[in-house]
């Protein structure tokens, strides 16, 4: 789970950790931030099919040699960019 921690402005990620009867949440991962030299693309590829300047940009990223990580989850994809 990643939250924003207003209190520190930093992103943390947390784990949940069952101890004997009791569950405890733990900071897995301190300030993560995104590198700025990205490696992962994460975008809907829908609007390829209506908008040709998406597909020009889309085929940039390709070009550039981006992965693609596309889950059509959202949530999914922020975390998978924060954790590589």
């Amino acid at each position: 789970m990643l939250i924003y921690n207003q209190k520190t402005e930093k992103v943390e990620e947390l784990s949940l950790l069952k101890i004997g009867e009791q569950e405890k949440w733990f900071v897995t991962q301190k300030d993560l931030r995104i590198n700025h030299k990205a490696s992962l693309f994460s975008g809907a590829l829908r609007p390829c099919y209506e908008v040709p300047a998406f597909l020009e940009y889309f085929e940039n990223v390709c070009m550039k040699g981006y992965s693609i990580r596309y889950s059509s989850c959202a949530l999914l994809d922020c975390f998978q960019i924060f954790i590589k």
